[in-house]
């Protein structure tokens, strides 16, 4: 049975070839020099269109992924992958493609699995398991890991954050683990806030009836 660890590693080596596969604009091929040796050189426009390049020995590409993971060259990706959504693109294809549940996508986007993907959409893909979230005011590092209960290295190795102490609004930082662990987090901390929100509500009514009151 293969170890987590090279379980991640397929994971991201597929999910940079899928990458490259998926890019409409400019791309890459990866060539490999020897069997240690890998080099990624840039493909120019033609009229052929480049995703059909792209698609030619699929196979031999995928091989010289799995040559990489062998080199270590794709052990240090990291960081939050942007996909723009390409026509006739669902979100199967993209699990596929990137090997992340549908239920990490989904939840990183704001989407429900059954949303229909339209063509431009930009969306965010957590390089491992887990979930894609935008810092908001007053966030910190520290809180956002006591949150989700994730160690905060952790959070900052995925992200690739230069520095765990600058955060900026709306800067998407991943958040590993669970996808299911993760939203009962959120989903808890919500209840949460809604029975205090209730009870206050209940308690500012009772205070206004008694002053309200004849003595």
């Amino acid at each position: 049975m293969d170890s987590p660890g090279s379980s991640l590693k397929v994971r991201r080596s597929v999910a940079v070839l899928g990458l490259a596969l998926s890019v409409g604009t400019t791309g890459v091929l990866i060539n490999q020099q020897n069997s240690k040796d890998l080099r990624v050189t840039p493909i120019a426009q033609s009229p052929q269109t480049l995703a059909d390049v792209l698609s030619q020995n699929k196979d031999r590409k995928y091989e010289m992924a799995r040559a990489a993971i062998a080199s270590g060259s794709w052990d240090n990706h990291k960081g939050v992958l942007v996909h723009e959504v390409r026509k006739d693109e669902t979100l199967f294809k993209l699990t596929q493609q990137y090997q992340i549940d549908a239920a990490a996508i989904a939840t990183s986007n704001g989407i429900s699995a059954a949303t229909p993907l339209q063509p431009g959409t930009k969306l965010l893909i957590p390089p491992v398991t887990g979930i894609v979230y935008k810092v908001k005011s007053g966030d910190t590092l520290d809180a956002i890991s006591k949150f989700y209960k994730v160690a905060k290295s952790d959070i900052v190795k995925y992200t690739a954050l230069q520095s765990s102490e600058l955060l900026t609004v709306d800067q998407p930082i991943v958040i590993p683990g669970n996808v299911a662990t993760l939203i009962r987090v959120r989903e808890e901390d919500a209840k949460q806030r809604l029975t205090t929100k209730t009870r206050s509500s209940a308690s500012t009514l009772r205070s206004s009836r008694r002053q309200r009151s004849p003595g």
